[in-house]
């Protein structure tokens, strides 16, 4: 299998690192920034760092898309076009606009999509689930989370008010993470 990561900031480096430990053999990646480029090529001597985004996508099976949210449709299309199986970094967009279209070309094309939720598969969540699923909870009549952190601590090595988490145009903290409980919560729960 060949998968290309797009994007190689704090979360892309992380998927390129544990596609590796899971065997991912053939690895391609990419970001815009030949600084990110040089480092990562630097620091995952195992993956094919390229120069252009075509290139990471070229003869890829699927791509991780771990760009900036206002990219991610573009890069998805792109990779789209060229038939390839899509794992889109949260949030998938920040707008519906073209998502509906996305998803249908994916589907008459037999792709799959899917969000970097991965929440769903940590040992004490699939636990919770399972309790629920036999019963030895019972019904859920109401549930509630807090999902919090003060950007100085959580990234001590940027400047929390230009970091990306704090940008506006990137959806901030909320749509970056918060989603994150919004999904185990529809998953654990129900929809809302």
């Amino acid at each position: 299998m060949k998968l290309a990561i797009i994007g190689l900031g704090s979360i892309g480096r992380r998927h390129l690192q544990n596609f590796r430990v899971v065997g991912v053999e053939t690895l391609t990646a990419y970001d815009l920034a030949p600084a990110q480029r040089e480092t990562a090529a630097r620091h995952f001597p195992f993956a094919t760092v390229t120069s252009t985004l075509e290139a990471a996508l070229d003869g890829a099976d699927g791509v991780v898309v771990c760009t900036p949210p206002d990219s991610h449709l573009a890069v998805a299309r792109m990779s789209l076009d060229r038939s390839v199986h899509l794992m889109i970094e949260k949030p998938l967009t920040q707008s519906v606009d073209g998502v509906e279209e996305l998803l249908r070309e994916c589907d008459v094309k037999g792709l799959r999509v899917l969000t970097a939720y991965n929440w769903r598969y940590w040992p004490p969540m699939q636990l919770v689930e399972r309790m629920l699923k036999e019963g030895r909870i019972g019904p859920v009549r109401a549930a509630r989370t807090e999902y919090a952190y003060h950007l100085s601590t959580r990234y001590p090595g940027a400047d929390y008010r230009t970091f990306y988490m704090a940008d506006v145009k990137q959806g901030g903290g909320c749509l970056l993470d918060e989603s994150h409980a919004i999904d185990y919560m529809r998953w654990l729960c129900g929809e809302i």
